[in-house]
């Protein structure tokens, strides 16, 4: 199966990136621009979610969230982050794809 063009170099550097990713918070990335996101509960999608960071904060505001991560490897980091750091959300259904929840309503998937 050949990568999408943008995402070459990120499976072999997966490891060190999820590491990375998970080592700030969503807070401190997003500080800039956090007065922009809505209170009210909305719909987000996260294209290009990585381990899928963003998209569990966003979730834990309330809102509802589509994670997309085409890099398998560094969707897999999503998939094996701590239980606690997981709900019983839903996931949005993704045909023939890889699916998984962390966080509330948010699903990191490879569609």
């Amino acid at each position: 199966m050949s990568r999408a063009s943008g995402t070459e170099g990120y499976g072999e550097t997966a490891d060190a990136l999820a590491k990375h990713y998970e080592s700030v918070s969503f807070a401190d990335v997003h500080r800039e621009i956090l007065h922009l996101i809505p209170a009210t509960p909305s719909r987000a999608l996260d294209v290009g979610a990585g381990t899928g960071r963003d998209a569990a904060a966003l979730a834990a505001l309330g809102h509802a969230v589509v994670a997309v991560e085409p890099t398998p490897e560094l969707r897999a980091h999503g998939q094996r982050l701590p239980a606690q750091q997981r709900s019983s959300g839903s996931t949005t259904p993704c045909p023939t794809s890889t699916r998984s929840t962390r966080g509330a309503n948010a699903s990191i998937s490879s569609c």
